[in-house]
Parts: structure tokens; C-alpha cells; sequence
């Protein structure tokens, strides 16, 4: 207006109101504090696959699924990178959601070291059973049947966490 390009404001009977903080309905996300408490149960309540896979998804940003397809030859521990290649979900493996999915990633020390020491849990737990441990074998696994997490199981290890430490529900993505 001031300008003369347009003839009147067309904001003038817009209301912008505040958000109501107290509506956590549609919220999912942690706060930094409530991902630190987070983090903490999962470490000291859950097993080391939980863990392991919480502290790389929140470190990395990377979806349920691509965590999930995850394979030890993704993640490079010389250059501290992991590799997105693949999703995988309770119907199956495919390729990722989009073109610009394909990435690799730099990762934290934090979370590198872990899948170090949980690369060595994972070797000792196929051993026991007489199987090795690949390249091609994905990362995340149930110390109950030695094959890869499930979608599901993801889901009830985050709302396990969240009922124990009253942090409002979300989903892992």
C-alpha cells in the first residue's frame, strides 16, 4: 500500500493469536530436555538394541524406516558416517521415499562409539547361535530372535519409554 502496488491491506482482519502451549495434541517432538530424559531411561531400561537405535535416530534425524534397513556395511567407522540406502518396514525392504533420501550422513562420536560396542554385542550374540556376522546383515536386532526389529516392536519400545518417564507420547519417525 504505502508503495501503491496493491489498492488496500488484505491482512488488516487477520487475527495472529499464540499458540496454545498447553495443546500438546498435535505435537511430536521432544523438547532437548525431555529427549536428555528420554535417552537416559532408554539406556538404563532398555536393552542395548533399543538404546542403540534411539541414540540414532535422534542423533541422526534419520526415519524409522531407514534405521531399520540399516545394514552394517551403511556405517563407516573410519569417517564416521552412515549411509541411507534402503527402508525397511513390516512389508519389507525398499527403496528410499525419495530420490533425495539416498545421503550419507555425518554422525556424532557419541552415537558411533555405541554402535561400536554394539556391533561387538552383535557379533557375540550370532556367534552363540552358530551365525556370523556380514556386511549385508542389518544392524538392529532382537536378542530374543536374532532376526532384524520390526516397525512394530519400534512402537512399543517408544511408548514403553514415554508411559515410564510421563514425556508425552510421539512416534519415532
Amino acid at each position: 500500500m504505502e508503495n501503491e502496488l496493491i489498492a488496500r491491506n488484505c491482512f488488516t482482519k487477520v487475527k495472529i493469536t499464540e499458540p496454545d502451549k498447553y495443546n500438546t495434541e498435535n505435537i511430536n517432538f521432544l523438547s532437548p530436555e525431555q529427549l536428555v530424559t528420554f535417552l537416559e531411561d532408554a539406556k538404563k531400561h532398555e536393552n542395548i538394541t533399543n538404546y542403540s537405535l534411539l541414540l540414532t535416530v535422534a542423533y541422526t534425524g534419520i526415519r524409522r524406516g531407514e534405521a531399520l534397513g540399516l545394514q552394517w556395511q551403511n556405517i563407516n567407522f573410519t569417517n564416521n558416517t552412515i549411509t541411507i540406502e534402503r527402508t525397511r518396514d513390516d512389508k519389507g525392504v525398499r527403496s528410499p521415499k525419495t530420490n533425495n533420501s539416498y545421503r550419507t550422513i555425518l554422525v556424532d562420536n557419541i552415537v558411533m562409539k555405541q554402535l561400536e560396542v554394539y556391533q561387538k554385542w552383535c557379533k557375540g550374540l550370532l556367534f552363540s547361535c552358530g551365525k556370523k556376522l556380514t556386511e549385508s546383515t542389518f544392524v538392529f536386532l532382537s536378542a530374543n530372535s536374532f532376526e532384524p526389529l520390526s516397525a512394530e516392536r519400534t512402537k512399543k519400545i517408544v511408548d514403553r519409554i514415554t508411559k515410564r518417564t510421563l514425556i508425552p507420547k510421539i512416534t519415532l519417525h
